[in-house]
């Protein structure tokens, strides 16, 4: 986004803190939860950002994997119905014409 001929990351009317606010946060951080307690919420959210982080490749990599997958053919799309199974012959069968009459003959 461009401002009075600017590239900015923000829009001009959200505040951001400087060096000096990004200071006193972090006063008030060490006077509300003390000097020792500030490592343990440190690595908390370390562990925290990591497993964000984890997440979101696993995330991508699914996406990743779904978009390299091809799509399946028409045929694949409409299995065969069940009311039109393929039958085979009847020569398929070992049934010839002779072995049908010498059948009908034995009855």
């Amino acid at each position: 986004m461009t401002f009075l001929g600017k590239t900015i990351l923000f829009h001009p009317g959200i505040w951001t803190p400087g060096p000096w606010e990004i200071v006193l946060i972090l006063v008030v951080v060490l006077l509300l939860f003390g000097g020792k307690k500030l490592p343990e919420l440190a690595r908390g959210l370390a562990r925290g950002l990591r497993t964000f982080r984890n997440e979101l490749k696993g995330v991508r990599d699914n996406l990743d994997r779904e978009e390299e997958t091809p799509a399946p053919h028409e045929t694949d799309k409409h299995p065969e119905e069940p009311g039109r199974k393929s039958t085979p012959a009847s020569g398929a069968r070992g049934d010839s014409s002779e072995d049908q009459k010498q059948e009908a003959g034995k009855d």
